[in-house]
């Protein structure tokens, strides 16, 4: 019952998030600029609008991350529900002689299916009332590969949190602090000066995602050279569209492989701990 009231309410968190999509991306910011002694007339409030100065990056990068973190949670909640709650299965199985890679292998198949049903419908809701701007296709494959990233950090949680609902909420907290890397506060070029502690940004499926979701709809337009002024000021690059994908893509299945590790490592200690327990009695 509470996995179903929390997956309407991010429903709904979608559904509102879909109506205000469009709102930094309306058309009057995509008209070619002003000349700049006309532009100069205009009151403070729309100069920004007026001239080629630089969007407030926030409002462009706003609504790309808080999809990035609808989806990521509801990824998460799903994930742990499905692959750290069935491991009771696999244990037993296991104890039959079943092949532990034939196990994980088959749930991240299933899996697959899943991810691709859940990013059909939130896209579905997102084209009804927003209609984005961007190729249907590369906004699927943005929703799918966000959520194939951030699911498989819920993995390796729902690995390390034997108990399943601390792993949905350690995996809801672990995606809420992965936000803090998603390039809105600070903002990438903040962070290329920070030194190693910038990979910590680079390996986040949120700052790619982001990223994504942000330039996407700019990337599209006819006029879009002062949106690309703001893309730019906010430490992301038009041309990341493909990278932003991939990285994406390799999050997920590195996330899997640690994940399988994990599973190995835990039949190991589980094996060692009954050994011991035969022992002993």
């Amino acid at each position: 019952m509470v996995s179903l009231v929390l997956v309407d309410v991010l429903l709904q968190l979608i559904s509102a998030v879909a109506v205000n999509i469009g709102e930094p991306f309306t058309d009057d910011l995509y008209w070619p600029a002003l000349p700049q002694a006309v532009a100069a007339t205009c009151i403070g409030v729309v100069r920004e609008r007026c001239d080629e100065s630089v969007l407030r990056s926030r409002t462009l990068v706003g609504r790309a991350f808080i999809y990035v973190m609808i989806l990521g949670v509801n990824s998460v909640i799903f994930a742990v529900a499905r692959f750290g709650k069935h491991r009771s299965v696999f244990v037993r199985d296991r104890r039959a002689g079943q092949s532990r890679f034939a196990y994980f292998l088959a749930a991240v198949v299933w899996d697959l299916v899943h991810i691709v049903r859940i990013g059909g419908v939130y896209l579905g809701i997102v084209y009804l009332i927003a209609s984005p701007r961007g190729g249907f296709g590369w906004w699927l494959a943005a929703y799918l590969l966000t959520i194939f990233a951030a699911s498989g950090l819920a993995y390796v949680v729902s690995l390390l949190v034997r108990y399943s609902r601390g792993a949905t909420a350690v995996a809801v907290i672990a995606i809420v602090c992965a936000s803090v890397t998603s390039g809105t506060t600070p903002s990438l070029d903040v962070v290329d000066g920070w030194g190693p502690l910038q990979l910590f940004w680079y390996l986040s499926h949120a700052r790619w995602a982001v990223e994504l979701f942000t330039i996407l709809p700019v990337q599209q337009a006819a006029n879009s050279a002062r949106m690309a002024i703001a893309v730019d000021a906010a430490g992301f690059d038009l041309d990341n569209r493909a990278t932003d994908l991939a990285v994406l893509a390799a999050l997920g299945v590195a996330w899997r492989i640690l994940a399988y590790m994990v599973m190995r490592w835990n039949d190991y200690n589980d094996a060692r701990a009954s050994r011991q327990s035969k022992k002993l009695h």
